[in-house]
């Protein structure tokens, strides 16, 4: 195996050919766009996820070699092309064997974790309160900065749909992309209706001087000026974008770093970064949970001044708390050399101490006896025995192989209300902000994330999110490592492109979010979805653990329990026993007053819990009209022996189960069990009860 230099100086003397170019712009067609007829779907984007694939990595890799040299734009014949193609692939192939170093290896090879929509659309937010600056400095606004920026893409896209048709006609010695993927600061000037010096400006910005060849570009881990400056000048008259994905992203990073180059600008710019990232944040779980249950820089004393943390962002919903920190710090050029130390020292900075902080605050939580006050000083009252407190820990920058150095360096607790962490970009809360709109589709994706820290085996959180808006996170008991590969995020890739972009295709992946949709069982779920009841949301989360074979049974037995209220307008319910034990159900439909069949329901609730013997039971009551969900039940607590319980319990099923919450009709052996179970009696509650026995 050769070494990775060796490797590169070949790239870099391939990328010296004459014409490369040209095979650049096809590899760019090849590698980065997906056509698809009138709906976009999975199918159309399975070749992103080819392992043979170039990535954007390779891409730009490169086109930092080209711009090292005066570009030689002659057509090379077809027979040279298909030589630069082959010699290409192989030398990246060879290349991505010999990164040894798994860290260093997975910043450079793992998938991008952010949509180009997202850098673009991010951007105007993250530089809302930069614009002076880059108005004075720059000479154009973020907001116009981002029209350019468009303007370019929809230039390309039509570009590139009549070059492909213009090629087909065209004898193979004159087919060449590169047409497509070049364009004239007067075609921008007229999509936009923008002056020509503003256009001008952003151009001249985001190009390569004249007198730059990228010459401290020799190695992966080395500035490369193409990813800051994506547009290459063809000659006075025209540009040339080949990797549209570095613009977008060139939009959302690199305004940062020229305000740090001001000196009398960079505090500002730090601060305003910081704000960006807490203030985006805060909206994400606001469209969530709602602005009452949000709260940002909350302030945490013991005492008038005592204080003893400061929480960026804090959701309190039902008897769950989410604790976020928000931090913008990024990997030095050292630690994207592969030097475990600095690699090790940029996570303390960027990620540990973030997750301390939160830690120490989760714990103050817990103890419910400090006073909380929000940004703008009004107490914050805590409820009380918070449940669960779910920590989250968010940077503002895309952060090469996040997740496995979370798996290497994160040191973290895990008690009994305070999870393991969950460490995010803003890129993946917006997207799991997106698909997990209410309150207890978020709680639950936290909780069975937290749960699995250990298990997951993935390079970033959209394979993650993806697998659970297919399986819920499911996997088989006593699995104690599960790798998630990158294509099980194409459902989501569409999913988000048509949420964002317009483009027609599903909005969402077939999995948990449609599969029960119009069933009783969904109808409840929706229910439960946004309330902020402690009991509703036990409830959901119960419910969202069920397997498809037990749901299915829950929706037979609702649909029978309605059929019999309506048809002789007597209370009725049925009990639902978990297979995994532990828990239960009892779903009763009547015209008892609300009052009355809750008192009703809670007693029974309670006798099952305990000759169940299970820690918790829940119960809900339906409306006889349209099944809807009126009220519920929830009881979480240890079981423990008592004689009160024994006999009561003993007085009570002795008579037989009852069918409804006001009879005890006495059951028959070989008659159908009143559990709805589709069993004999004699072959379900009455033999569980003499095992008991």
């Amino acid at each position: 195996m050769r070494k990775e230099q060796e490797i590169l100086e070949d790239l870099s003397r391939l990328c010296r050919s004459p014409g490369y170019i040209h095979a650049v712009a096809s590899i760019c067609f090849r590698e980065t766009l997906v056509t698809y007829d009138e709906n976009l779907t999975t199918d159309d984007m399975r070749h992103l996820w080819s392992p043979a694939r170039l990535i954007r990595t390779d891409i730009s890799t490169l086109l930092g070699f080209l711009v090292k040299n005066v570009i030689d734009y002659t057509l090379p014949e077809p027979s040279i092309l298909r030589e630069y193609f082959e010699n290409t692939y192989a030398l990246f192939g060879e290349l991505e064997q010999s990164i040894q170093f798994m860290l260093r290896g997975s910043m450079f090879y793992a998938a991008d974790s952010a949509y180009h929509f997202q850098y673009r659309d991010l951007a105007i937010k993250k530089y809302a309160n930069d614009n002076t600056w880059l108005e004075a400095k720059k000479g154009f606004s973020i907001e116009t900065a981002r029209k350019i920026v468009e303007a370019i893409i929809v230039i390309q896209d039509k570009k590139i749909n009549d070059t492909w048709v213009e090629m087909q006609e065209q004898p193979p010695s004159f087919r060449s992309l590169l047409p497509a993927y070049t364009f004239t600061p007067g075609e921008v000037i007229a999509h936009t209706d923008l002056d020509g010096g503003t256009v001008w400006k952003f151009l001249s910005t985001f190009s390569i001087p004249s007198k730059e060849n990228n010459g401290m570009f020799r190695a992966l881990n080395d500035f490369n000026i193409i990813n800051a400056k994506p547009l290459i000048r063809r000659d006075g008259r025209s540009f040339v974008l080949l990797l549209r994905q570095s613009l977008v992203e060139a939009l959302y990073e690199s305004p940062f770093y020229w305000m740090c180059e001001d000196k009398k600008y960079k505090d500002v710019a730090m601060r305003n970064r910081g704000v960006f990232t807490e203030e985006f944040c805060r909206e994400r779980l606001d469209l969530v949970f709602g602005k009452e249950h949000v709260h940002s820089n909350v302030a945490i004393d013991k005492s008038k001044g005592a204080r003893l943390g400061e929480i960026d962002v804090l959701v309190l919903f039902a008897d769950r708390a989410i604790v976020l920190q928000a931090k913008s710090k990024q990997l030095t050029l050292e630690a994207r050399k592969g030097n475990k130390r600095r690699i090790r020292d940029d996570f303390k900075e960027a990620i540990q101490k973030s997750y301390d902080q939160a830690y120490r605050c989760a714990k103050h939580l817990a103890d419910g006896i400090y006073v909380l006050r929000n940004g703008d000083g009004r107490e914050v009252p805590i409820p009380n025995d918070l449940k669960k407190i779910y920590i989250v820990c968010t940077i503002s920058a895309h952060y090469p192989a996040l997740n496995r150095q979370v798996e290497e360096f994160l040191a973290y607790q895990n008690t009994k209300n305070i999870t393991a962490p969950f460490i995010m970009d803003v890129f993946t809360l917006d997207a799991i902000t997106e698909m997990l709109s209410s309150p207890l589709r978020l709680l639950n994706y936290l909780d069975r994330r937290a749960k699995h820290i250990n298990v997951i085996r993935a390079d970033n959180e959209l394979t993650v999110l993806s697998d659970h808006l297919k399986n819920n996170l499911w996997f088989d008991e006593g699995e104690d490592s599960v790798i998630l590969l990158e294509d099980l995020a194409a459902d989501l890739d569409v999913a988000m492109a048509v949420r964002r972009e317009g483009v027609s295709g599903k909005r969402t992946p077939d999995g948990i979010l449609t599969r029960f949709e119009q069933t009783p069982f969904g109808l409840i779920l929706r229910k439960l979805e946004k309330s902020s009841d402690p009991d509703s949301v036990d409830l959901g989360f119960m419910l969202l653990t069920l397997g498809e074979e037990l749901i299915n049974r829950v929706n037979r037995q609702i649909k029978d329990l309605l059929d019999l209220v309506k048809k002789d307008g007597r209370g009725r319910s049925t009990v639902i026993s978990m297979p995994e034990g532990g828990t239960g159900l009892i779903i009763y439909c009547g015209h008892k007053p609300i009052s009355e069949a809750v008192s009703k329901l809670r007693e029974r609730c309670e006798r099952h819990k305990y000759t169940e013997k299970a820690n918790s039971w829940f119960g809900i009551c339906l409306s006889p009209g349209d099944g809807a969900l009126r009220r519920v039940v929830s009881l979480d607590y240890k079981w423990e022996w008592s004689a009160d319980m024994e006999a009561d319990t003993r007085r009570y099923f002795s008579r037989g189960r009852p069918n409804d919450l006001g009879s005890t009709n006495k059951v028959g052996r070989n008659e159908r069990c009143p559990c709805n179970s589709g069993l004999k009696y004699k072959k379900c509650c009455l033999q569980r009860e003499a095992l008991k026995r």
